[in-house]
């Protein structure tokens, strides 16, 4: 706009390099105004504006200069900036982020596009920078921090700016840390060594029980994440995400020796690097580990007795039993790592070594107890023990002293402490009844007080009483009796008959029916073809003395017994099996199962679901 007054009122004229500008000129009360819309280079010049009346004309000019790109943009890189130790460094905006030491002499260096030339200016936390002691703002728009420390760790922005627009980036830096191992010193000394899978870290000892896991954690920090291997007994360098046999480093730089074994012992050597240094725990510190074996009884109490009078070696149970006066020998070896130490016990007490009862070496390795002129108060339960850090195995045997006949009372003489015996009609059986005596020992079956004789089906002999075929007039007490000059003893069991329990079911196909509207029962063994919607129920017949317990065993393995539900299924106390409001998922093979201590029977019932029909829907 171009104001200019005097009298009378001057006329105001525009000119472009001579000629007259007529076109968007506008003139109002305060003056005239010359607009040039979408400028072009062509627009470019000097313009002079004329004011003129009969007393006299004034001038005055304005160059316009027409801009090709007025918006600035920040010169960028995207080289990465490697780490630099030396006392100075410079960085260049686009970068990123780059890593310093501390104390060093850092440049950010800027440059900038655009027209008018864009003005760099420099800002932390949104405040501009200035020139003081620690920063100095260059008029090239570098940023020079005479002294780099932790309180300069993070973003700096450089902002470029003119009268058309502007830009920014930013730069970050951080401090590298040297990496730092996650170490404890000294033995993780657990007796005796638990069985479980373990845990060390960097500088323990480590024990641990063939065939487990054993892990060392190396727990590695530091800026940027260290690079984690680790040196193994045999020499070989494993790397973060290596693997060799059953040993392996994770991505993290754990160590993992899965199914350790004692060729796995030794000394593990783990090293943490990065820019700025390395960690390692090294030799002196002891990551040492040591596989154990457990202790294992090659030569139990059993195997090694040795008695230089006339008795009864051991038997069932690991019973032996001497007459007194004999000189009795028995003792164990074992192996394992380290070698176990082997003690002797006596009724659970470590066993009292003097007099009549020594301990030495086997000759084929270990060692024996030995017992001279045993008597009845040398009776007991004598146990050898191998242990070592790993754990233990052990071996007993029961020492009886006897004068005169004895039954044993033992598994599978008499069948133990049992007091009756149940068995099926028709079946063959027998019963034994071993006893220690004298030379003239005799052992013999009694029932209602006279001797069982022998007959087509049952006999006896030998302490053994045999039934051919068990009839319903064998059921009743049965006595053994045992004796010789020195005296008797005698136990009884009473023999009752029972029945194989079973299912009377009917094992055939399907029925060859149409199928009703109504709900529908079947029997076990048959194919139940049911309508959904419908309630199925399956009956099951059994016999068996004593009464059977039942299962039911669903398809999706659900088991449930007499009186129990799963949702739509019941098993009644009959042992039916009951479905309500069959759906088709219910398909399937249903299991029934019936068991007493006679044995087991069982059988299965398909079930199959059908649609309705149109006239049902």
């Amino acid at each position: 706009m171009n104001h200019a007054s005097g009298l009378p009122k001057p006329t105001v004229r525009f000119i472009r390099d001579g000629l007259l500008i007529t076109e968007g000129v506008t003139t109002t009360r305060r003056g005239s105004t010359l607009t040039i819309d979408d400028v072009q280079n062509s627009d470019a010049g000097r313009y002079l504006c004329v004011a003129e009346n009969v007393g006299g004309a004034t001038t005055s000019s304005v160059d316009v200069a027409v801009a090709r790109s007025g918006v600035p943009r920040i010169v960028r890189t995207h080289r990465a900036q490697p780490h630099v130790t030396a006392e100075q460094v410079a960085l260049q905006v686009g970068v990123g982020q780059a890593m310093v030491d501390r104390g060093m002499r850092v440049t950010m260096n800027a440059a900038a596009t655009g027209t008018p030339t864009p003005t760099l200016s420099w800002y932390r936390n949104g405040k501009q920078l200035r020139n003081n002691s620690r920063y100095e703002v260059g008029s090239d728009g570098s940023l020079l921090i005479r002294k780099v420390n932790r309180r300069d760790e993070g973003t700096f922005e450089v902002r470029a700016v003119n009268s058309v627009g502007r830009d920014s980036d930013t730069i970050g830096i951080w401090f590298a840390e040297r990496p730092l191992l996650s170490r404890r010193e000294g033995a993780d000394s657990v007796s005796p060594i638990p069985t479980s899978d373990r845990i060390f870290y960097p500088g323990q000892s480590a024990e641990v029980v063939r065939g487990r896991t054993v892990s060392f954690v190396a727990g590695a920090s530091g800026r940027p994440t260290p690079h984690v291997s680790w040196r193994l007994p045999s020499k070989r360098l494993l790397r973060a995400g290596q693997s060799h046999g059953r040993v392996s480093v994770a991505d993290n730089g754990d160590l993992q020796i899965t199914n350790a074994q004692p060729k796995d012992s030794g000394r593990y050597i783990v090293y943490a690097r990065n820019v700025a240094g390395t960690d390692r725990v090294l030799k002196r510190q002891k990551t040492q580990l040591t596989v154990y074996d457990t202790p294992r009884l090659t030569t139990r109490m059993t195997d090694s007795v040795l008695v230089d009078l006339a008795a009864t070696m051991p038997s069932i149970d690991n019973s032996l039993i001497v007459k007194p006066g004999a000189r009795v020998r028995m003792g164990c070896a074992s192996d394992g790592f380290p070698a176990p130490d082997i003690t002797f016990e006596k009724d659970g007490s470590v066993l009292a070594v003097g007099g009549r009862t020594q301990i030495a070496n086997r000759d084929s390795g270990g060692q024996q107890v030995i017992i001279f002129d045993i008597k009845p108060t040398d009776e007991g339960r004598y146990r050898c023990l191998a242990a070592n850090r790993a754990g233990f195995d052990s071996s007993f045997v029961d020492v009886a002293v006897q004068e005169g006949a004895r039954i044993v009372r033992q598994m599978g003489a008499i069948f133990g402490n049992q007091k009756s015996v149940r068995v099926q009609r028709g079946e063959q059986f027998q019963m034994t009844c071993n006893a220690t005596g004298g030379s003239d020992l005799t052992v013999q079956w009694l029932r209602y007080g006279q001797i069982v004789g022998n007959t087509g089906r049952v006999r006896q002999g030998n302490g053994v009483l045999r039934f051919d075929r068990v009839e319903g007039d064998d059921s009743g007490g049965y006595t053994c009796v045992a004796r010789d000059g020195a005296g008797q003893d005698e136990d009884s069991i009473e023999l009752t008959l029972g029945e194989m329990p079973r299912i009377e079911a009917s094992r055939q196909g399907p029925l060859q029916r149409p199928l009703p509207a109504s709900d529908m029962s079947y029997s076990a063994g048959q194919t139940a073809e049911v309508v959904e919607g419908q309630t199925c129920t399956v009956a099951l017949p059994i016999s068996g003395d004593p009464r059977p317990t039942v299962e039911w065993t669903l398809p999706n393995g659900t088991v449930l017994e007499r009186g129990e539900s799963k949702g739509r299924v019941t098993v009644r106390d009959d042992g039916s099996l009951r479905i309500e409001a069959v759906r088709f998922g219910d398909s399937g093979s249903y299991r029934a199962t019936v068991s007493s201590v006679m044995g087991t029977d069982s059988v299965d019932t398909p079930v199959k679901v059908v649609g309705k029909s149109v006239n049902e829907k």
